[in-house]
């Protein structure tokens, strides 16, 4: 993502969730790539809940996306993102779209990001870089919305990634802790 908007994003959902997910608070973490943000929500002594902010960290890309995980201590970051069942050690990381994959599922065989303009289509960039090629061109990679425009399309894309978590992501986390305490047979 390009700097201006990555800035501007984070301080949008910065803001969004310190009113909105009151619980979260901001975590410094050595692990986090360059520009993603991690809250945590100590739920209970031996059980805390995490949302990631990760930016895409391609410049020509202005994107991000959300993780959710669940551990007994530090965020999970040797597991992959794989869904929201829990790995053997009974943490979970997964993308918050998975919580509501029969949303775009039909439609898509492509998981869906935030994005701050118009969503880039990998197949047809790969087309045209491709033809590009083949005629001895340098890779012609499209500069994306000017900054002043594309700052406007911030707040939407935070808000609805802040509604997404408290529509899906709470419910998950509260379902969750409930399934942490019921006896293993």
């Amino acid at each position: 993502m390009r700097s201006p908007l990555g800035k501007a994003l984070r301080k949008s959902f910065s803001s969004k969730v310190q009113h909105s997910l009151q619980h979260f608070v901001s975590v410094k973490e050595n692990s986090l790539l360059p520009g993603d943000l991690l809250y945590v929500w100590r739920f209970r002594p031996n059980l805390n809940f995490y949302i990631l902010l990760s930016i895409s960290q391609k410049f020509h890309d202005d994107s991000f996306t959300l993780e959710l995980a669940c551990s007994a201590d530090d965020f999970p970051f040797t597991h992959a993102a794989l869904g929201p069942n829990p790995q053997k050690d009974g943490s979970v990381r997964f993308r918050l779209p998975q919580l509501y994959r029969d949303e775009w599922r039909p439609r898509s065989g492509w998981e869906p990001r935030w994005w701050i303009g118009p969503p880039r289509q990998p197949a047809l960039e790969n087309a045209v870089a491709l033809d590009r090629a083949l005629r001895h061109q340098r890779p012609l990679l499209d500069p994306g919305l000017p900054i002043q425009e594309a700052l406007i399309l911030i707040e939407p894309q935070v808000e609805d990634a802040i509604d997404r978590i408290r529509r899906f992501g709470i419910p998950y986390f509260e379902h969750f802790a409930h399934s942490q305490l019921k006896p293993r047979s």
